[in-house]
């Protein structure tokens, strides 16, 4: 896991906000805002880092991440369609 990780990290959650869909060929997302508490690799102390997630993940009601949460992420590296 570690080794596939492209970014790691342990930060607190400051924003969650849905992005508009602008082009036809635009993917719907999330994006989700974290300070940086502990950088490890990919990211530095201090930072705000954010993500970007298919918009689909979240359409079932379930809120994936809360504003003010502590998390530890292990996270792939962007695709090509800039998504975590």
């Amino acid at each position: 896991m570690i080794h596939q990780a492209g970014t790691i990290f342990a930060g607190t959650v400051t924003a969650i906000k849905r992005s508009p869909v602008g082009a036809k060929d635009t993917v719907p997302t999330v994006a989700i805002t974290f300070h940086v508490d502990r950088g490890m690799r990919g990211t530095i102390t201090g930072q705000d880092f954010t993500l970007h997630q298919w918009i689909g993940l979240w359409n079932s009601g379930e809120q994936r991440y809360r504003i003010g949460e502590k998390v530890l992420l292990f996270l792939y590296p962007a695709s090509k369609l800039g998504l975590t």
